[in-house]
């Protein structure tokens, strides 16, 4: 039985024809497939070949620099390029990498790191080197004159610094009053002074404050009242028998007021006292006061403060003349 013969054309997957002869058998279950590749003179130039692409920017812009681009190998496969086995492609590979803007580059400002805060606490300053010098490699470390580096602005050689807040360093201790007037106005008396607590603060000024908080801190050894002697009291004689003391009222100096403004108080304090010690012979109606209103005067407003007040009261006076 004769046999029948079939030229197909296929084409490859580089793009290129190649022919294949069947021979087909009637009775046989397959196909016996003889196949001879032609490759046509037009396939040459569409086969594995390098593609590049675009160089990217100059890594500087002066002093030499570098600049890359993607290199790969591809073929031409069903109307499109695929990447392909470095392998097929000729030989050699373009290059991926090439030196760019050789020339020089001016002089520059050369800024150093800045340096610890004048404080470890509050607010300080710290500084910094600042140079101009050449930027090319052999001539970086020579300073130049700043006249060289005009054309940018010199950065900034001090900046203030602000450290965690500082802690008040005050100290407790005990503080002695002055000596209070004479107990009498005429003949002998007693004069006498008082410990007060106070805290004192590195700046030299003091506070003072509640005595409790000086309860753990031993008091001068300071004596605390002496005994004063004024001219003789009038209508006596010089020379009398002076009887037992009589029991009067003493009050120490007034403190210092609690407000500078808006009305603060100021206390002292007050004992009732026979020849240096505690007596019970006071009159209640003659005791001195023992506190006192000070610094009642209206405390200064801000400008913002007084501009609400003027509106507030324009408001009110504008409501007042509306009709009803």
């Amino acid at each position: 039985m004769s046999e029948s013969h079939r030229a197909i054309a296929i084409h490859s997957s580089n793009g290129c024809s190649r022919r294949q002869r069947k021979a087909l058998r009637p009775r046989a279950s397959s196909f016996l497939r003889h196949a001879e590749h032609v490759p046509p003179a037009s396939c040459r130039h569409i086969g594995e070949h390098w593609s590049v692409g675009t160089w990217s920017s100059c890594s500087r812009t002066c002093g030499g620099g570098t600049q890359s681009r993607e290199v790969q190998c591809t073929r031409r496969a069903h109307y499109r390029s695929e990447r392909v086995s470095a392998t097929l492609c000729p030989q050699p590979v373009p290059s991926s990498r090439q030196a760019c803007q050789p020339q020089s580059c001016p002089p520059a400002w050369s800024v150093g790191p800045w340096a610890q805060c004048s404080r470890t606490c509050g607010r300080g300053w710290r500084k910094r080197s600042v140079a101009c010098r050449g930027t090319s490699p052999t001539a970086r470390a020579q300073p130049l004159p700043d006249a060289l580096c005009n054309a940018e602005p010199k950065p900034r050689t001090h900046e203030a610094c602000l450290r965690k807040r500082c802690r008040q360093h005050r100290k407790l201790q005990w503080l002695v009053s002055a000596w209070s007037q004479c107990s009498v106005t005429c003949e002998s008396g007693a004069q006498r002074r008082f410990f007060r607590c106070a805290e004192k603060y590195a700046s030299g000024k003091s506070r003072e404050v509640a005595s409790k908080k000086c309860w753990h801190l031993p008091p001068p050894d300071l004596e605390l009242e002496r005994s004063c002697t004024l001219s003789p009291c009038p209508g006596r004689p010089p020379f009398a028998a002076a009887g037992p003391p009589r029991a009067r009222w003493f009050a120490s100096p007034w403190s210092q007021c609690t407000a500078s403004c808006g009305g603060g108080v100021q206390t002292r304090s007050v004992q009732c006292l026979a020849g240096g010690r505690p007596a019970w012979g006071c009159f209640l109606h003659q005791k001195p006061a023992a506190s006192l209103a000070c610094n009642t005067h209206y405390c200064p407003i801000t400008e913002k403060r007084a501009t609400e007040y003027v509106f507030e009261g324009t408001r009110r006076q504008d409501r007042s003349r509306c009709p009803l």
